[in-house]
C-alpha cells in the first residue's frame, strides 16, 4: 500500500506494508522487507519521488516485538524502515 505526502514544497509517496497477521518475529527478514521495498519502488518508479521510510503497520500489542526485531535484525537492516502500529500511522501522517 502507499499514499501521498505533501507539504508546501514536496509530494512523495509513502510506502506501507501491512502485518496485522505477522505471529512469528524471527520469521521476519531483513531481505523480505527490501524486497518488499524494492519490487514497489520499481512498480511506482520515482515519480512522484519516493519517501525514504519505509513503514510496517503492525497490531498494537505486538509493537514492541516488531520494533524489537528490526533492531535486533541480523543482518542489520536500515535505520529507515519503522514499525508502527495504525495509531502511530493516523498520528503521524494524517
Amino acid at each position: 500500500m502507499a499514499f501521498g505526502l505533501s507539504n508546501d514544497a514536496k509530494t512523495r509517496m509513502v510506502f506501507v506494508e501491512l502485518k496485522f497477521n505477522m505471529n512469528d518475529f524471527y520469521s521476519l527478514k531483513k531481505l523480505d522487507l527490501e524486497g518488499k521495498v524494492e519490487g514497489s519502488s520499481q512498480i511506482l518508479s520515482d515519480i512522484p519521488p519516493i519517501y525514504k521510510r519505509y513503514l510496517f503497520i503492525f497490531k498494537t500489542e505486538r509493537l514492541q516485538e516488531a520494533i524489537s526485531r528490526l533492531y535486533r535484525m541480523v543482518p542489520k537492516i536500515q535505520s529507515n524502515y519503522f514499525a508502527l502500529d495504525i495509531n502511530l500511522l493516523k498520528e503521524n501522517y494524517f
